[in-house]
């Protein structure tokens, strides 16, 4: 699978069957211009995608691609770690201690664009950093605000609510986030499964928004559990903790660590709920 907007690509190109597109890396990696390291399944077979970054190394991808956002390279925004899969396969991005990984648009990138995903597919995304992750408020090759952990069901190549997609979301991260200009981590669902975020103790998530889950299935279960630092402005639009969930579904909010608005306006909320029910 060729394009010229990546330092490392790996992948299968239009595959209906079964596979497994693995990158583990050793290097340290400076893209000069587009993404770092990317894994692709790009059909609709059962392909997994895995993307391990062993530990101590450098992933660099600050500079989009030329043509960024357009028709002609619409897969040119930098992400430092990218991990897309189009089949029913699952998505595992891990990354070791002492890993430094920048993305100019996102620093991780996991993200699942079937729309069809059957639940004995036994399909899931899961994100586990270490280390530090940097972002630097490019936008999205889909036009969204950046993020320093971005991974989710989409439901196509689009965000659209299906109810023909069944996966799960979850993210540990043990690491240092921090988005200049996005969501610190952005974990999404808009299929059957729930979302999962675990700030463990030591790690620092910090960005316009800090963590902010979004689940479109009413009987989905949105889990955040912070025993480190979440920090966003809190200004409304953009506060500590965002969870948004269609009513009739549930969500979870267990905080041992500290979850801040950092703005200093009076209206300022460290967490923000819409729809369902917040626990």
């Amino acid at each position: 699978y060729t394009t010229l907007f990546r330092s490392i690509e790996a992948g299968y190109l239009n595959s209906n069957d079964l596979g497994a597109v693995t990158v583990d890396n050793f290097a340290n990696i400076t893209a000069g211009a587009g993404s770092g390291i990317a894994a692709l399944f790009n059909g609709t077979g059962a392909g997994t995608v895995t993307v391990i970054d062993e530990a101590a190394t450098t992933i660099t991808a600050n500079v989009a691609a030329t043509g960024a956002h357009s028709g002609a390279n619409p897969d040119s925004a930098p992400d430092g770690i990218q991990a897309v899969n189009h089949g029913t396969g699952a998505i595992n991005v891990t990354m070791m201690s002492g890993d430094v990984v920048s993305g100019g648009s996102v620093g991780v990138f996991a993200v699942n664009e079937a729309s069809t995903i059957a639940g004995a597919a036994s399909s899931g995304i899961t994100v586990t950093a270490r280390g530090t992750i940097t972002a630097e408020g490019i936008e999205t090759n889909g036009g969204k605000a950046s993020a320093g952990i971005l991974a989710g069901y989409e439901g196509g190549t689009s965000d659209t609510i299906t109810p023909s997609v069944t996966g799960a979301v979850t993210v540990f991260n043990y690491a240092n986030v921090t988005d200049t200009g996005g969501d610190g981590i952005r974990a999404f669902d808009y299929g059957f499964g729930g979302v999962q975020v675990v700030n463990e103790n030591g790690a620092t998530v910090t960005g316009m928004t800090g963590i902010r889950a979004i689940s479109e299935q009413s009987a989905d279960i949105i889990t955040i559990t912070n025993a480190g630092t979440v920090e966003g402005l809190g200004d409304n639009t953009t506060d500590a903790v965002v969870r948004i969930t269609q009513a009739g579904g549930s969500a979870s909010v267990t905080n041992t660590g500290t979850i801040e608005a950092t703005t200093t306006s009076p209206s300022a909320v460290a967490i923000f709920e819409s729809g369902g029910t917040l626990s």
